[in-house]
């Protein structure tokens, strides 16, 4: 019994101790390590921001006051989480796209700027068909954590949105997410490099896919947060076969496009007019490649593709 009361005793000293902690004072604690950490004095203190704001509920970090013992423990494991390494969406469980807030797990992708571009592309192409006479179908390939079926559901209510996955784990975030925004998104677990599980599906007017594009040689070229926490499933190809995905894509469309319909992808920029020649040498009409906001080749479209 002595034992045990001196160990919780040592406990309540150490957070104690915390407890006393300033907020300013662990604000830059955190903000000079993760400096260290990133090598980036800016985003290390971007994201100490964030964990302040969205775990601690602290929107003033450089405050005189104190933090209490519940914000002192929650502090004390997600810094050393950070400090491990792991990426900060995965430790507060969050992350932010398209301005709304998404569960995320290491079972799936953190949601990219540039996939928001895709979304917003996607949403673009919707809004120009709002008044067709008929329900107009879209179908995310590769859905992870459900981010791009859920925004463009939401900001387009009138469509029926549908989503795939080969990760049953990833599909249970992406149904998470879906109720978390209050939209009606049909989840499915499929592979599409299974053609044989296509067959049920309907015709849709516009699909979309953030695939798996990264080759496997530049594994190593990664962020360690990237390669130590994020699923590679979900990340990579084999080296001999960049244009899987691609190819997949467009023998799906093939098959379950509907008349008018287009297609919209996300590319590795290295690649991206690789997967535009594939595309042109099958037969598909449109077929083009927009440029991120930081001017790389990103977002690759065929079929019907005015806006």
């Amino acid at each position: 019994m002595g034992m045990a009361g001196s160990k919780s005793d040592k406990i309540n000293a150490f957070l104690s101790i915390l407890a006393e902690m300033i907020i300013a004072e662990a604000f830059n604690e955190l903000s000079s390590r993760l400096a260290i950490l990133y090598n980036d004095e800016g985003e290390g203190r971007s994201v100490a921001r964030i964990v302040f704001e969205d775990a601690l509920h602290i929107s003033r970090p450089n405050h005189a006051g104190v933090l209490s013992q519940e914000q002192s423990v929650c502090y004390s494991r997600i810094y050393s989480r950070l400090l491990a390494g792991e990426p900060v969406q995965y430790v507060l469980g969050e992350a932010d796209f398209f301005g709304l807030k998404f569960f995320v797990d290491p079972y799936v992708l953190i949601p990219r700027p540039e996939t928001e571009e895709l979304a917003d592309a996607a949403v673009q192409w919707l809004k120009a068909r709002k008044h067709f006479p008929d329900k107009v179908r879209v179908l995310d390939i590769g859905t992870g954590s459900g981010c791009i079926a859920v925004t463009v559901k939401k900001k387009c209510p009138w469509i029926e949105c549908s989503a795939i996955d080969i990760s049953a784990a990833a599909l249970d975030v992406a149904r998470k997410n879906a109720v978390r925004h209050q939209v009606k998104v049909q989840f499915l677990e499929l592979d599409l490099l299974d053609g044989t599980a296509w067959e049920p599906l309907p015709l849709y007017d516009l699909i979309l896919s953030n695939p798996p594009y990264i080759p496997a040689s530049e594994y190593q070229e990664l962020d360690e947060r990237v390669r130590l926490h994020e699923p590679g499933q979900a990340l990579f190809v084999p080296d001999s076969d960049p244009m899987l995905f691609y190819r997949a894509l467009s023998a799906f469309a093939k098959q379950k496009l509907a008349h008018g319909g287009a297609i919209l992808a996300e590319c590795h920029a290295h690649f991206a007019f690789a997967a535009e020649q594939l595309w042109l040498n099958q037969g598909w009409q449109g077929v083009h490649v927009e440029n991120d906001l930081s001017g790389r080749p990103r977002l690759l479209w065929a079929g019907d593709t005015t806006k």
